[in-house]
């Protein structure tokens, strides 16, 4: 093979590792109860995964690097049903 075919194929394949990483999603958003109050420390989980997060003090979270696709997502805190 000549040095020109093994450097576009280097370069071929240096090129698509970026656009696969680039097909993760992450899901964002804030946790608050009936009376738009924020809460704070809820663990929020992606069941068809093993990641999870846990709000700020502000109710916000954000769980980065999953696949597209459906997942279902629990969130739970003491003092409220799951």
């Amino acid at each position: 093979m000549s040095k020109f075919k093994i450097v576009w194929l280097l370069f071929l394949l240096i090129i698509s590792f970026p656009s696969h990483a680039q097909q993760l999603a992450e899901v964002k958003g804030r946790i608050t109860n009936t009376s738009n109050e924020p809460i704070p420390g809820a663990t929020i989980l992606l069941s068809s995964t093993k990641k999870g997060a846990k709000a700020d003090r502000n109710g916000f979270f954000k769980i980065s690097g999953i696949s597209f696709g459906n997942h279902q997502v629990t969130i739970s805190a003491v003092g409220y049903q799951t």
